[in-house]
């Protein structure tokens, strides 16, 4: 029995091996990434390796240059005292209001002198350099003394008339001598004629 199952068994063929030339070798396969380009450090990565690593000490801070300060030329400096200069004080005139100038003088009535210049191209308004003495209520207006004094000056115009002052400057019509605290003791007005393109 085993002869026969022997018998019809068929011899197994080896199977031929693939020749290598015909098989041909495994091609690499195909690089399609691009070589990566040198891309920018960020921000933060290059703020954190300027730092030192963890347990080293850290850098001393950049040094400053201090200029000494230098004392003008010939000045005495004590160890230990200020060069600098000291601010002088400045007093600044004391000014009343109106109602509280005229009552800190004993009479009202006071007498003030207005100096006239020498302009001989007026010769009709008077100018001879003469000074001009009037008796006057302290609580007068501008414009009203320049009208008092206007027959003294052969007729001149009042809005051709400026007067001034050494402490307050050009006088405004419309304010009185007790506003301005003009009083006995203030310096003499000067009047001044009024050009064209003058001051008004």
């Amino acid at each position: 029995m085993e002869a026969s199952r022997a018998a019809h068994a068929q011899p197994q063929m080896p199977q031929p091996r693939p020749s290598s030339a015909a098989v041909a070798p495994p091609l690499p396969a195909a690089n399609h990434h691009r070589p990566e380009a040198a891309l920018p450090v960020p921000k933060r990565a290059r703020m954190e390796s300027t730092q030192p690593p963890y347990g080293a000490a850290p850098l001393p801070p950049p040094a400053v240059h201090v200029v000494p300060l230098i004392p003008p030329m010939g000045a005495t400096v004590l160890p230990g005292s200020n060069p600098e200069p000291e601010m002088d004080t400045i007093t600044l005139p004391t000014t009343l209001s109106e109602a509280d100038f005229a009552k800190s003088l004993p009479d009202a009535n006071i007498s003030i002198n207005i100096q006239v210049p020498s302009d001989p191209n007026q010769a009709s308004w008077n100018l001879n350099g003469q000074t001009i003495s009037i008796t006057i209520d302290v609580m007068t207006k501008v414009k009203a003394i320049k009208q008092q004094i206007q027959a003294q000056l052969g007729s001149m115009p009042v809005n051709k008339m400026q007067l001034k002052n050494s402490s307050v400057g050009f006088l405004k019509d419309n304010l009185s001598l007790a506003f301005l605290n003009i009083g006995p003791n203030n310096d003499c007005l000067e009047l001044l004629p009024k050009v064209r393109g003058g001051r008004r």
